[in-house]
């Protein structure tokens, strides 16, 4: 049974999942996991280089508010896909009715990039899970699962 928090730690609490909606930095470090080139599950960590640069133009784009559109030719193991899935997945974890798509150059490569959210979505602590309509091979849907809960708390819709 989940233990009642006090108002103190109720403050604790948002100030901590403000903090992690305004900095997707930190919430990456801090809550989002990923499968390791082992094949352990590892926390996410500090952005690398490259991905540091990208997170750097697309805060710039969102405090300017212009649209973060890109393209991004890469090299291989600079975690660009892993930067990008995490941002997407910061993205609708924190917003309304926000959709992505995932894509590469065939269905393998598409399916273990999208299993990065599956992974971020399935270890993400219980006070920052969103409700989850459905989850299928290929989608997930942040959304009350309840047909009826629906109209009276929607969920994100993303």
């Amino acid at each position: 049974m989940p233990q009642k928090l006090s108002l103190k730690e109720q403050e604790v609490l948002l100030q901590h999942m403000r903090r992690c909606k305004s900095d997707p930095r930190y919430c990456y470090a801090s809550h989002f996991k990923v499968i390791s080139e082992q094949g352990g599950l590892v926390d996410f960590g500090q952005l690398y280089p490259a991905p540091r640069e990208l997170q750097d133009w697309m805060d710039e784009c969102l405090t300017t508010g212009r649209p973060a559109r890109g393209i991004i030719l890469k090299a291989r193991r600079h975690r660009i896909s892993t930067w990008a899935q995490a941002a997407i997945h910061h993205s609708c974890l924190f917003n309304r009715n926000r959709n992505a798509v995932v894509c590469a150059h065939d269905e393998d490569t598409s399916k273990l990039i999208f299993r990065m959210q599956e992974t971020f979505f399935n270890n993400l602590p219980d006070f920052l899970r969103p409700m989850k309509r459905r989850a299928s091979v290929g989608e997930l849907v942040f959304d009350n699962p309840s047909e009826a809960g629906r109209i009276t708390s929607p969920g994100l819709n993303s």
